[in-house]
């Protein structure tokens, strides 16, 4: 009865995150037409599309999402206070988890895009540079982390948890990367969700994550878009750069380097830190253990992993 309980709620939650996703992906293509037709243009500038598109999925999606979850059964962790110190050391693993993830998630787009020729790969200028950066930073530095950590640890894990801690922090994680929508985005987004989950798990207060989702977005996206926004990244992007024209950018792009450098010093740390803690990071077991086949025997799980795979490649088209 157990196991079958657990299928039954792995599956309306995943039920739940494919309208959420659905909603998410094919919403703002018809607030893109509206748009269009109130404003009479044929195009939309960058911050128009976000905005769209974060109608779509903050306005109609999440709320949707919150009514579908609302009748099921909610079983919060024990809230436990963290330290400041605690708090560093995990937003140190953070990231390093973060930079490791991006390292994966660029090595499998460059061998993708290598392999499949017709593929675009995903590129910082796809998501950091727009009309309008304050619009950009509100939503990505203030809202997606509040909403995200809601949707996918708040909610998602509340009623999973009670067939195991494990289970809902590995599906957190992994559901957090799919929904990222690309390669590159998934390993990093993956290790982070999962990391995060237990975070929550482990203390049962969301503003723990919150707080380290907010910074990690703040580093991942605010600060490189405040360091090259007067650079010419097109050279940069470009195969026909020549040596002289990057030797040109050097002076602009010093202070993207220090603070790179500085992120990896700290990921070195942070991988230290993980390793030296390694032990700290037991979960306590389940009443009853839920074997993975009934965790993944989940249909509608799975067809959340194959629509999403589905809006990788299509994103690369």
């Amino acid at each position: 009865m157990q196991n079958r309980s657990a299928t039954k709620a792995v599956s309306r939650c995943s039920l739940n995150l494919l309208v959420f996703l659905l909603v998410s992906t094919f919403l703002p293509m018809l607030f893109a037409l509206v748009f269009k037709l109130v404003t009479h243009s044929e195009t939309l500038t960058n911050n128009e599309s976000l905005f769209c598109n974060y109608l779509a999925m903050y306005g109609v999606a999440f709320p949707l999402y919150l009514l579908l979850s609302r009748s099921m059964e909610k079983s919060a962790p024990e809230k436990h206070t963290m330290s400041v110190g605690s708090f560093l050391i995990c937003l140190m693993i953070c990231i390093a988890l973060m930079i490791v993830g991006n390292l994966v998630g660029n090595v499998i787009n460059l061998v993708l895009t290598t392999l499949f020729s017709d593929l675009n790969a995903f590129t910082l200028n796809d998501f950091v540079f727009n009309d309008s950066p304050y619009f950009f930073l509100v939503l990505a530095v203030i809202c997606a982390p509040i909403i995200e950590e809601i949707l996918l640890r708040k909610v998602f894990i509340d009623r999973v948890r009670k067939y195991g801690d494990g289970w809902a922090i590995l599906l957190s994680g992994l559901l957090f990367g799919l929904l990222h929508g690309n390669f590159t985005q998934f390993f990093y987004a993956a290790l982070l969700g999962a990391f995060l989950a237990f975070i929550y798990i482990k203390t049962g207060k969301l503003q723990y994550t919150i707080a380290m989702h907010m910074i990690l977005n703040f580093i991942g996206s605010a600060v490189p878009l405040m360091l090259l926004r007067n650079v010419d990244t097109s050279v940069l992007l470009s195969e026909n750069a020549t040596e002289a024209e990057i030797l040109a950018m050097l002076p602009d792009l010093i202070p993207l380097l220090l603070v790179v450098g500085i992120e990896y010093l700290i990921a070195f740390a942070g991988i230290i830190l993980l390793c030296c803690s390694f032990r700290q990071f037991e979960l306590e077991p389940p009443a009853e253990k839920t074997p993975a086949s009934y965790i993944f025997r989940s249909i509608p799980l799975w067809l959340f992993i194959v629509v999403s795979l589905a809006t990788f490649i299509i994103a690369m088209i």
